[in-house]
């Protein structure tokens, strides 16, 4: 596995700046699988990473998923992964995303500046219930970033999750959004998500 993953992710590379690499999994409806998953670096995807490549953010946006998905499955078909994977006994699955450990300064500095500002949230007149609310939120910090390539939106996203101390459940009053918009520049590839399942 270790070998055919060195191949594939040097192809992909070499072509299109990608680093993909094979993953075994199991269903217990389709049998075995081998899907490639393709590591996202943030910073070669957003515009205003230090690294920001066009050509890669192109690629990942979900209004081009299908030329990904020729890139992709067309790149796996030409290495004989297909035929190695069916001789096998696996299938090919769908095409996953895993996000790159090395997240890039902008998007630190991003997730970073949205937490400063929804730890101060419920101190402002956006917050409807200031007066009422005894469990304020508070202790924001980021839990966990996805990256999604679904036509159901116009562009690749990052999902963060960003948990708070405070009431249960997920927290998605829109005065929340307006105010981090009126206090800093939004950045329209990454979606945030707030929640306290703790």
């Amino acid at each position: 596995m270790s070998k055919l993953n060195r191949i594939v992710d040097k192809y992909f590379y070499n072509l299109h700046g990608l680093d993909v690499y094979m993953v075994k999994t199991d269903s217990s409806y389709r049998g075995d699988i081998l899907s490639p998953t393709i590591l996202v670096h943030l910073d070669k995807f957003l515009t205003k990473g230090s690294d920001f490549n066009p050509i890669y953010h192109n690629l990942l946006s979900s209004n081009n998923d299908r030329l990904l998905n020729e890139t992709i499955y067309e790149g796996l078909s030409f290495l004989g992964v297909n035929e190695l994977a069916i001789k096998n006994g696996f299938k090919i699955g769908d095409i996953r995303f895993k996000v790159a450990e090395d997240k890039g300064r902008y998007f630190d500095d991003y997730v970073n500046k949205v937490c400063e500002l929804m730890n101060m949230y419920t101190q402002t007149d956006y917050y409807e219930f200031r007066e009422l609310d005894k469990a304020q939120m508070s202790n924001f910090k980021l839990k966990n970033v996805m990256f999604w390539n679904d036509s159901d939106f116009s562009l690749g996203q990052v999902n963060v999750d960003i948990s708070f101390t405070g009431p249960k459940g997920f927290y998605e009053e829109d005065s929340a959004y307006d105010y981090l918009a009126n206090n800093m520049e939004v950045d329209p590839n990454i979606s945030l998500a707030f929640y306290n399942f703790e």
